[in-house]
């Protein structure tokens, strides 16, 4: 099934000094073999944006479960002999609630399958060298209209307590996403930039130490170009986990914004914890510090 990639231009005078939205070229691919521009503008910009990628009969299954789980009252439980799910409304103060991902039976699917992993895969061996996968993260997030702010720029990595921090995620919408629901904003070719420490994503506050620099509150300013995403459902962007990026405020009246973050660990990774980053992982990872991830709750791709 071909689908259509939105590839990022760099023709003169597309982007501004000060991050204007690059504009965007559709290209015909095949999503089992990435075209070579694709695979070159994400290890160029440190993300690509893919259209008509994701069947969207499974996207409407994903909300059937989403909806039927959020209506009851199940409480979180986070697995360690399979991966976990996680929903999370993008509303201070709410709490993340996890479940065992087999439980729904269309979001593993989506996230364990072909499409999603060719993807994660090819884009991997071409900007990092390693085609071993484990899933790490599966999330749908939601920004309810009116009630959402602005998630802080960050980077993936500065929440993870792994060396090396080799990561590649896909966000897959669930509805049209822009600027009006809270859309993506990417600031280019900061994966190249070394890491940075975690901050709180409602507040922008650093979180834990600060042995590393903090991402810029305005990387338009500092002179980054920013691209800010535009997508319908079936298409997803792909960032390396390096790449700084935020998501919009929903300032709509009643639209939803719903999507799904798919996180898979690249290479052989091991488990070393530190402050300011996620705690769950030491219940998940169940090995010492220092050794290698494996195991049900990460499985291989």
């Amino acid at each position: 099934m071909n689908g259509v990639v939105a590839a990022l231009s760099r023709a003169s005078g597309n982007v501004s000094q000060m991050g204007a939205p690059v504009q965007q070229t559709p290209i015909e691919m095949d999503r089992s073999r990435l075209p070579a521009a694709v695979v070159d503008r994400y290890c160029t910009d440190g993300f690509v944006v893919l259209e008509q990628v994701i069947d969207p009969q499974l996207l409407r299954r994903i909300v059937d479960e989403w909806e039927a789980f959020m209506a009851t009252d199940t409480p979180t439980l986070l697995p360690t002999d399979a991966p976990a799910a996680v929903f999370w409304r993008h509303v201070p103060g709410e709490k993340k609630r996890m479940r065992p991902l087999p439980e729904f039976e269309s979001l593993a699917e989506l996230a364990l399958g072909e499409v999603t992993t060719s993807i994660a895969r090819q884009l991997a061996l071409a900007s990092l060298g390693e085609s071993e996968l484990r899933l790490l993260e599966t999330i749908v997030f939601s920004k309810p209209p009116g009630v959402s702010g602005v998630l802080s720029w960050h980077q993936d990595t500065a929440y993870f307590p792994f060396e090396p921090q080799n990561q590649v995620a896909l966000w897959i919408p669930l509805e049209t996403v822009d600027v009006d629901n809270g859309t993506l904003q990417y600031a280019v070719g900061t994966h190249k930039l070394g890491l940075t420490c975690p901050v709180d994503l409602h507040t922008g506050e650093p979180m834990g130490s600060l042995e590393r620099p903090r991402v810029p509150s305005d990387p338009a300013h500092e002179g980054h170009d920013v691209v800010t995403v535009r997508l319908e459902p079936g298409g997803l962007a792909v960032h390396d986990s390096r790449t700084w990026h935020r998501s919009l405020p929903n300032v709509s009246v009643d639209r939803q914004r719903r999507a799904i973050s798919l996180r898979y660990l690249v290479g052989e990774t091991r488990y070393v914890p530190r402050g300011g980053v996620a705690q769950s992982m030491k219940h998940q990872a169940g090995v010492a510090a220092g050794e290698l991830i494996s195991g049900p709750a990460f499985p291989l791709v």
